[in-house]
């Protein structure tokens, strides 16, 4: 009796624990990289690092970001994460230079058809934030706005708000929340961090 009455106390604690279990699927962005040479150590070990922007949700999280990956590479993981597919989710993924519109959005819409939860976040398009000495791609640029009006289009309780995403690109703006023009820091990841918490929080996710 006793026996029976620790095991499934046991498989309580895992059953809340897989509930409150946060999974990240995007490219860099997603991951948080570290970019100086000198604080590149971190990449290796991301889920000891309390910089990044998905250690600060006060939740378990499992990220399985890929860095450079494409919207089909990020639909495969989701596919092949079937462990997963109840867990509230966040996509975190920038539309790469090679890649278009219609098709990003065709394979986005195919990986999050396979979620079996409602409970997902689109973060949106983030922009590149560049210094009079670097260069920027104007492809990517023209079409993260497309790409953020659709998401929100599609899936409107799953995504900032125009108003969330207006104030988010505005306070990740200054080129001090940034490692290069499209990373962000560490201060540019407490900025995320501080709108994805309140975003879950006022959802109850």
């Amino acid at each position: 009796m006793r026996i029976a009455l620790v095991v499934a106390l046991l498989f309580s604690a895992c059953a809340r624990s897989d509930e409150e279990t946060i999974v990240v699927h995007g490219d860099s962005t997603a991951i948080g990289s570290r970019i100086p040479r000198t604080e590149k150590v971190w990449n290796l070990v991301p889920s000891l690092d309390s910089t990044r922007w998905f250690n600060q949700l006060g939740r378990p999280v499992v990220n399985d970001g890929v860095k450079g990956a494409f919207m089909t590479h990020v639909r495969d993981r989701i596919v092949a994460d079937a462990g997963h597919r109840s867990a509230t989710t966040i996509i975190y993924d920038q539309i790469n230079p090679e890649e278009n519109v219609k098709d990003y959005l065709e394979v986005l819409t195919e990986a999050v058809g396979t979620l079996r939860t409602q409970k997902f976040l689109i973060m949106p398009q983030v922009p590149d934030s560049y210094t009079r000495d670097e260069g920027f791609n104007m492809a990517s640029r023209k079409m993260r706005p497309l790409v953020d009006a659709e998401v929100i289009k599609r899936w409107p309780n799953n995504t900032l708000s125009s108003v969330e995403t207006i104030a988010l690109y505005r306070d990740l703006g200054n080129p001090e929340t940034r490692a290069d023009g499209s990373h962000r820091n560490a201060r540019g990841q407490r900025i995320e961090a501080k709108y994805i918490r309140h975003w879950l929080d006022t959802k109850g996710w």
